[in-house]
């Protein structure tokens, strides 16, 4: 009976408080997300600060690279030959890497299921996210250029000497080797769900690969301009000039831009046989700058796609303008950004794609950030900070924008609403550099159209297999072959049990990736009940600390009463003995 009541009245409540404890943190986290920075410092500190409050979060020390994992979930720190696996949703060292070799680079997946860590310049280690222990070992007989994973997270590139390995990462096999001949320059995957190319560029010549059929002849652009013979007479400048200076998809994946000596060629990646859009401007010297998460390139000129692919912006030199391209329209007049005096530095879209950034740089001390609005393309704000130089970086959602001043040794954090200055810190070391927590939200809706574009591709395999057994060749005696396709093609799926079948398979399929969202639900929901329970139990300690503490404290007040009250009767005793006087017992009353 007695342990019946304790179960009512004390662990059902209990129990109750800690369910509302834990259902509040997980609605507080998916109403409100708070926009996290690491700010890494000249003496290798690592500050994690909230761009909401201005505080200081967490401090890791003795870091050299960082990398935030694309769900937010994991923040990965380098220190020499390890790598520490921070949990971000409270700040706790959750697993420490140790690699087989110096650690070159490290790189997480888009779906944030793998790191790829590169020891020494050969090797490249897979290691797992959910359990974090080593998959494998990628191999390879040449120097390591550069790797990259595609978008969707199925393939991984490694760029070695002049090969490009492709690796499937679902079983992580090589499921082909690009071979060239010439020096590479660069490799770029298509950045769009349903539109899926590799871009390798060789001299001047670029190969289109279809990644979802690796057999597959490659498109091949400007392959009569690459066979022009080697004029070793001819200047190294000119020869500089007549090379592909960059190449970049569109974040929708419909254009591929080409900047071929003194005009930027769009390509439609729907159909590569015809010819290109040629926007003509004279570029002059500049330095490529290319759309998050496209490949990098080593050349001159700028050109950047915004991130919802309506324009393209083109600096035509480092003292000259940029031009603003409407893709939507590209027979008009582009939009002008006039600017006369000043060096010309980086030109970016901000990753919101509500600003424009350019940065001029009048002295090596005396630089200058415009920053334009995409919306009418006027000049909004322009930074200037005489006698210093400064670094700045905005929010992914671009509603902060951050900036370190090197000689008064501030950070501010910025509102861009009104562009007031919203938190300032002082800070003794100067800071390297500036990097945003990822979205978890926009991940997941990333996550979510890979998913569905995957599906409809293999239901497109699917119908073509299909198409493919229905149509047969007839041979004649004497005439050539003739293609029979039956009439009832487009009925036959209907009317075969093999149609049937893969109707059952597709349900059971849909079910299973129902049941593996619910399992992926549970186990977000059981993280939040252990991170409520973790916080839960910390306050439970503390308020038993500081009851154990109190009720000592109250002992020890106790026992000096007790003592001075048996110190003031002895006293009062002898006192009474002195004078002769007897103390007489209390009399009884009598009703």
């Amino acid at each position: 009976m007695i342990k019946k009541n304790i179960f009512k009245k004390v662990l059902i409540p209990i129990f109750l408080l800690f369910s509302i404890y834990a259902h509040n943190i997980s609605s507080m986290q998916q109403d409100k997300q708070e926009t996290i920075f690491a700010a890494h410092l000249a003496n290798k500190s690592i500050l994690i600060m909230s761009a909401d409050t201005g505080n200081v979060l967490h401090t890791i020390e003795k870091g050299l690279y960082t990398q935030w994992s694309p769900d937010e979930s994991y923040f990965a720190v380098q220190k020499n030959n390890t790598i520490e696996i921070w949990k971000t949703t409270h700040w706790k060292l959750s697993k420490i890497l140790k690699p087989t070799g110096k650690i070159q680079s490290t790189l997480f997946s888009p779906d944030a299921k793998y790191l790829a860590v590169q020891v020494g310049n050969k090797d490249i280690e897979i290691w797992n996210t959910e359990n974090w222990k080593n998959l494998t070992t990628l191999k390879h007989n040449n120097k390591i250029q550069s790797r990259q994973f595609s978008p969707d997270g199925r393939f991984f590139a490694v760029q070695a000497g002049d090969t490009v390995d492709i690796w499937d990462t679902e079983h992580w096999e090589k499921v082909h080797t690009l071979t060239y001949t010439g020096e590479i320059q660069a490799i770029a995957f298509s950045p769009n769900a349903n539109v899926r190319y590799l871009a390798v560029q060789i001299g001047n010549t670029i190969e289109i690969w279809d990644t979802a059929n690796w057999e597959k002849e490659p498109i091949l652009l400007y392959k009569e301009k690459a066979l022009r013979p080697f004029d070793s007479t001819q200047d190294q400048d000119d020869r500089q000039e007549e090379e592909i200076q960059s190449i970049v998809f569109s974040p929708n994946g419909r254009s591929f831009a080409v900047q071929w000596k003194d005009e930027v060629h769009i390509w439609n990646t729907a159909n590569w046989n015809q010819e290109p859009t040629v926007l003509t401007r004279e570029f002059r010297t500049g330095i490529i700058i290319f759309a998050p998460g496209d490949i990098h390139k080593r050349r001159k000129g700028k050109i950047q796609f915004s991130p919802d692919s309506k324009y393209l912006a083109v600096q035509i030199g480092e003292e000259d303008n940029i031009d603003i391209w409407d893709m939507t329209d590209l027979k008009k007049e582009p939009k002008t950004l006039l600017y006369t005096c000043g060096k010309l530095g980086k030109i970016a879209f901000t990753p919101g794609g509500n600003y424009f950034t350019v940065r001029i740089v009048h002295t090596v001390s005396n630089p200058q950030s415009d920053i334009w609005n995409t919306r009418n393309w006027k000049l909004i704000k322009s930074l200037r900070y005489p006698n210093t130089i400064w670094l700045g970086k905005f929010s992914p959602d671009d509603r902060y924008f951050i900036t370190y001043i090197w000689n008064i040794q501030e950070m501010q954090i910025l509102d861009t609403r009104n562009w007031h200055v919203k938190h300032a810190k002082k800070l003794d070391k100067q800071i390297w550099s500036i990097a945003f927590q990822p979205s978890k939200a926009k991940w997941k809706q990333q996550q979510e159209r890979f998913r569905k574009a995957k599906e409809a591709q293999e239901d497109l395999q699917e119908r073509r297999e299909f198409v493919h057994k229905m149509v047969r060749t007839e041979k004649t005696p004497g005439k050539k072959p003739t293609l029979f396709v039956p009439k009832s093609l487009y009925f036959a799926e209907k009317d075969t049990e093999i149609a049937q079948e893969t109707k059952k398979i597709r349900a059971l399929t849909r079910k299973i990736k129902a049941k593996q969202q619910e399992l992926s639900n549970k186990k977000d929901e059981i993280q939040n009940i252990k991170d409520a329970w973790y916080f839960f139990s910390k306050s439970r300690e503390r308020d038993l600390h500081k009851a154990t503490q109190k009720k000592e404290k109250i002992e020890k007040q106790l026992k000096k009463l007790q003592a001075l009250k048996q110190e003031l009767e002895e006293k009062s005793s002898k006192k009474d003995t002195a004078l002769g006087i007897t103390l007489l017992p209390p009399l009884k009353t009598f009703e």
